[in-house]
């Protein structure tokens, strides 16, 4: 029982930074793209959102266990 729980743990941390290192290679692509301050902007807040959605989850997962 403690195994499985364990594993559903792992499975799930690994589908999360799955996600956030797949949005963060979207987000490096497009950095060659930011021509303007408001552009440099929007990419920055963009970027933090990602990390920002991925440190939630973790908190969240902290709390739970």
């Amino acid at each position: 029982m403690v195994g499985w729980t364990q594993v559903k743990k792992f499975n799930e941390l690994s589908s999360s930074y799955t996600l956030t290192a797949h949005e963060i290679g979207i987000i490096q692509g497009r950095v060659m793209e930011v021509a303007s301050e408001a552009a440099f902007s929007d990419f920055v807040n963009e970027a933090e959102q990602a990390f920002s959605r991925e440190h939630t989850h973790w908190v969240a997962r902290q709390q739970t266990q």
